[in-house]
């Protein structure tokens, strides 16, 4: 069994050597997974979200998603508060309708926000955006 040498005997490493192998490591790095770079989809049960829709009329919307695909949604400028919503998350995908089905959302997680259209029963679609409710 050998004896380590004493630091005093250990030979000095050029210092250009050092610099090309510290340089050297980040290009041989394995690349990071897209999906390990994609934002975390918060899951919407026990959160409030805060709608921007392209129907004015009908925006600001709030919509409080419950356990077991219950919800409340309403609108805060005119006090109004409904509880006939249902609503399903998959993945980044949120779905949810309101008014006894009279209309539906889906929407696509995005950035920070749920993105998508609307489409009640007349056939009339719009843009919606749901946003978590400031704190």
């Amino acid at each position: 069994m050998g004896v380590a040498p004493r630091l005093a005997e250990v030979p000095e490493m050029p210092r250009s050597f050092a610099l090309v192998a510290l340089l050297a490591v980040p290009v041989f790095a394995a690349p990071i997974p897209k999906a390990l770079l994609k934002p975390k989809v918060p899951l919407v049960a026990g959160t409030k979200w805060v709608a921007e829709q392209e129907a004015s009329d009908i925006s600001p919307c709030e919509f409080t998603f419950h356990g077991g695909g219950g919800m409340t949604w309403g609108y805060p400028t005119r006090k109004q508060a409904f509880t006939d919503g249902r609503w399903e998350q998959t993945g980044d995908t949120l779905t949810y309708s309101v008014n006894n089905r009279y209309a539906w959302t889906n929407l696509t997680y995005q950035d920070g926000e749920f993105v998508g259209t609307a489409t009640n029963v007349k056939g009339k679609t719009w843009k919606v955006t749901l946003r978590p409710e400031a704190k």
